[in-house]
């Protein structure tokens, strides 16, 4: 870390012991010409992306309105409910009172937005509280449906039947009396582990609380939980220290790049990134056409196999002629200090960057609050009652609706998408590339965030939830300009991906 920093493209020297710098393969004209395809695809890609979030957002509204979905494993009702139920069976076993587990489960009614959703606060009642509790909650849910079914975005006449059907069933249940098998089949088919979960009142009362202890996980569940919210707040004070030390150091002149930009002039690595998002348009365009003739699951296993075929698109320097070391030491595929050296600081550099990363999921959450704000005050500028929530509350992970649709072969499909495809391939592209490029000709922070919004709009994200994705794009091309090797952005970007599929996957096995 001896070199002298250059941020400045305007200079023509190269950090002290390197070579000089030296335009990339190519030319401007065909430079010009990767521009003129890159722009507007990258813009259809977007748009494509956020139009598949609608329809997804759309479809999924539309299957709550129009039958009762099952719970799935990541939406924030679901969750945030089994971490209260296993937090009250600890609290039972501290000596907890009556008054206290109340508060867990007021806790548990305010988060319940849709009828769905009250129906199965209601089997939470019964678990914490008592039979007459859950009865109380049951009546007013079967209010909400009601309700739900006269609007005209409301539930369908089929979903609020179900609905109905389940109440009757679960009152049954909290009454003392006994349902038929079809009904209780019908219970766990709908609502998960909250119909197991009223299905407990089957079971003789002393072994009641141990049934349904079993059901949600009891203290292992919260022990998972707690285990892994402690590594992370570990995670982010880590970060946070390595963060100010990192500016000292930059601010000092400590901590220079490794990173020895191209001169002005080449084109072979914006042409990469120009010949991947068109080869990326071409798989979704195919994957839909796929969607229409094959059915799910097989589609969407399709369609996820099909990215693979994108790993050859990130050498296309090699492709048209550039020598293969010439490539691998341009795109910063080399560890000149060693390659556990530059996996030690692709780890200390992704912690120093999630202060960054904290931003961005900030500024997410301000874009959301405000949108739905806005819409609030349209509604009662319309003179509108607003329309009722009937889908779960809060964003899905798009793993956890994975795990949900296709079970555990969809989630291993998509973990080695983000945990191998994605380090390995968006690294390549999108920081050695069309950073390597950028940065021959803008200051560095420039080239990172450029590359990091192309970054965040290829995903498939609401666009007010893109900011932690964008945030990862800085981060990844802050490691690229510190590091000179790509192997700290790969190792970063993996070990990000690799936490969040591990998680799913760990919640999953202990539920």
């Amino acid at each position: 870390m001896d070199e002298q920093m250059q941020t400045d493209p305007s200079l023509p020297a190269a950090p002290q012991g390197a070579p000089p710098r030296r335009p990339d393969p190519g030319s401007r004209t065909v430079a010009l010409l990767a521009w003129l395809i890159l722009v507007p695809v990258v813009l259809v890609v977007a748009g494509l992306q956020q139009c598949s979030v609608v329809v997804a957002t759309q479809r999924a509204d539309a299957s709550a309105r129009s039958t009762v979905p099952p719970p799935a494993p990541g939406d924030a009702f679901t969750l945030s409910t089994r971490i209260m139920l296993a937090g009250a069976s600890v609290l039972e076993d501290l000596g907890a009172t009556p008054g206290q587990i109340g508060q867990v489960q007021e806790s548990v009614d305010q988060s319940a937005v849709s009828p769905t959703e009250r129906v199965r606060a209601a089997a939470v009642a019964g678990r914490l509280l008592d039979a007459d509790a859950a009865r109380e909650r049951l009546e007013q849910a079967a209010e909400a449906v009601l309700a739900a079914q006269m609007h005209e975005n409301g539930l369908s006449d089929e979903a609020g039947a179900q609905l109905l059907n389940d109440i009757d069933a679960m009152d049954r249940l909290y009454a003392g009396e006994t349902i038929a098998d079809a009904e209780a089949a019908a219970l766990v088919d709908r609502h998960g582990l909250f119909g197991e979960l009223a299905l407990t009142q089957r079971v003789p009362e002393a072994d009641r609380a141990e049934a349904a202890r079993a059901v949600v996980g009891g203290a292992v569940f919260l022990l998972v939980f707690i285990g892994f919210g402690g590594l992370v707040l570990a995670a982010l004070v880590t970060g946070f220290v390595l963060f100010i030390v990192g500016c000292v150091m930059l601010g000092s002149g400590r901590l220079r790049s490794r990173f020895v930009p191209p001169a002005p002039g080449g084109s072979m690595h914006l042409e990469t990134m120009a010949a991947f998002v068109v080869a990326f348009l071409l798989l979704q365009v195919v994957g839909g056409l796929v969607g229409l003739v094959v059915a799910d699951p097989a589609a969407t296993f399709i369609a996820l196999g099909m990215q693979w075929l994108l790993v050859p698109v990130a050498a296309w320097p090699v492709m048209r002629g550039v020598p293969w070391r010439e490539w691998r030491e341009q795109v910063g595929l080399v560890a000149p200090r060693g390659v556990l050296r530059e996996v030690g600081a692709g780890f200390v550099g992704y912690l120093a960057g999630l202060p960054i990363l904290v931003l961005g999921a900030a500024v997410s959450m301000v874009l959301l609050f405000a949108r739905e704000f806005v819409r609030g005050l349209q509604q009662a500028a319309e003179g509108g009652a607003a329309e009722p929530v009937v889908g779960p509350s809060g964003p899905v992970n798009p793993m956890f609706e994975m795990l949900g649709a296709h079970g555990v072969a969809g989630l291993i499909m998509f973990g080695l998408l983000a945990t191998v495809w994605a380090p390995l391939v968006e690294e390549l592209v999108l920081r050695g590339a069309l950073y390597r490029h950028l940065r021959g000709r803008l200051h560095w922070i420039v080239a990172g965030v450029f590359s990091a919004l192309i970054f965040g709009v290829l995903h498939q994200y609401d666009v007010v939830l893109l900011g932690p994705v964008i945030a990862l794009g800085v981060i990844f091309a802050m490691l690229r300009e510190w590091r000179g090797s790509l192997i700290a952005a790969i190792t970063g970007h993996a070990l990000h991906n690799g936490t969040i599929v591990a998680l799913i996957a760990v919640l999953v096995g202990v539920g």
